[in-house]
């Protein structure tokens, strides 16, 4: 087999995530809405195959209004784990992102907010917590290597219920 064909499996894994994220971005965007609040969805570009990753880095998930009409990012991961609150958090700790992402946007990102798989409960982590955060390598199932992690403890959240309410 050669690199090319592994390089475009790689690819098209990638693009098939990133366009599979798009609903759990969609539905708390839907939630934040209902709850008053002014919500901008970046678009979503996949890149040409053959041009470089760095050049086409995204916008981030979501952009949220304050009161006072202020912007703020919003990261959005969608688990393959249900949850409906820190008693049943399914695992140990919560990985927050990819490490390489994360720094890149240091300041930038108000919160990361996970979803249930079902798509009916949150997990809120503010970064003002990231001097609580720890960097970890782990294999991640997506892309089938060691990758860098930001995690956390779970107890820095805020665990809500969307259900209906989205």
């Amino acid at each position: 087999m050669s690199d090319e064909t592994e390089n475009e499996r790689e690819y098209k894994a990638f693009a098939k995530r990133l366009d599979d994220s798009s609903f759990g971005v969609f539905i708390v965007a839907a939630w934040f809405h209902k709850n008053k609040r002014t919500v901008r969805i970046p678009p979503t570009h996949i890149r040409p195959f053959h041009e470089k990753a760095e050049k086409h880095a995204d916008n981030g998930d979501l952009f949220v209004e304050d009161k006072d009409g202020v912007e703020s990012l919003i990261e959005v991961k969608h688990l393959s784990r249900n949850f409906t609150s820190i008693e049943d958090w399914p695992f140990k700790d919560m990985i927050v992102s990819n490490a390489g992402s994360v720094e890149r946007r240091r300041g930038q990102v108000k919160s990361y907010i996970m979803l249930s798989k079902d798509a009916n409960h949150i997990a809120i982590l503010m970064c003002d917590t990231m001097d609580q955060w720890w960097k970890e390598k782990r294999f991640a199932h997506n892309t089938q290597r060691e990758e860098h992690y930001y995690v956390c403890d779970p107890a820095l959240c805020k665990f809500i219920s969307i259900e209906g309410k989205k």
